[in-house]
């Protein structure tokens, strides 16, 4: 069975289920705390529009979507596209998802995607089923984010990079030790001290090139609620981790 959710109370009692799916996926935008932060800032301006499928009695499939209205048409678009990072669908076999994509063309509305991974399986399903709609579709494949992968302790993960790579990595720390002494603070937050540090942690972003492009979390009020409240959240679960550099004790990354 397909069904769109619209309701927010409705998306704030799909916890479970919606775990248990964005379990099998390593894109921490797909978690329902990030989806419920989005949703309770951008549902302002537009109407949820949550894509459900359901096996009995079951959910085996979800879309996070928005409907929105520009230049007088109205469109879907996903939940976290105005955070421009990679999105997706959730799914537990490719059977509930052809019929999650089915469903989706199905209410033959315009569809805007943000970072849909092109060579990804929702793509590609919904790409060879758009032959059969008459339909104007363009893609990019940039869609995926930098990332490593921390196994072990540091000297494991030091010993996997190039010897250039470790050589400059050390030359730069005896370089910031040579101005003030180097601290690593990794940091479970609480409710008592979490809204200071992402302060901090807001400056340390906006002190770089995304603060001089404009594109800083601090100067985007929207992005930094989206943020925030998404924060507050995965504190409350105890999930988040911060990490900081701090040079003389002022905070150079995080």
């Amino acid at each position: 069975m397909f069904e769109v959710i619209s309701d927010h109370r409705t998306l704030v009692e799909m916890e479970q289920p919606w775990s248990a799916l964005a379990a099998q996926s390593d894109n921490p935008f797909l978690r329902h705390d990030c989806a419920v932060a989005c949703a309770e800032v951008y549902g302002r301006s537009a109407r949820l529009a949550v894509l459900v499928v359901r096996s009995g009695g079951n959910i085996t499939a979800i879309a996070p979507f928005r409907s929105v209205r520009r230049a007088g048409l109205e469109r879907l678009e996903m939940l976290t596209r105005p955070l421009w990072e990679p999105t997706g669908f959730l799914y537990t076999d490719p059977a509930a998802l052809d019929q999650l994509i089915d469903g989706l063309l199905g209410l033959q509305r315009p569809l805007a995607l943000g970072r849909l991974p092109v060579e990804g399986p929702e793509w590609r399903m919904l790409h060879s089923k758009l032959a059969d709609h008459r339909v104007l579709s363009t893609a990019t494949s940039d869609s995926r984010s930098l990332w490593l992968p921390l196994c072990g302790d540091w000297s494991r993960v030091e010993a996997s990079m190039s010897t250039s790579r470790r050589s400059t990595l050390r030359r730069m720390l005896r370089s910031a030790e040579r101005r003030a002494p180097v601290t690593f603070e990794p940091i479970i937050p609480d409710d008592s001290n979490l809204d200071p540090l992402l302060r901090e942690a807001y400056r340390v972003e906006a002190a770089n090139w995304k603060g001089r492009n404009g594109s800083a979390i601090v100067m985007k009020p929207v992005f930094e609620e989206v943020f925030t409240r998404w924060c507050r959240a995965l504190t409350r679960l105890g999930r988040l981790r911060l990490f900081f550099l701090r040079i003389g004790g002022e905070a150079a990354a995080v």
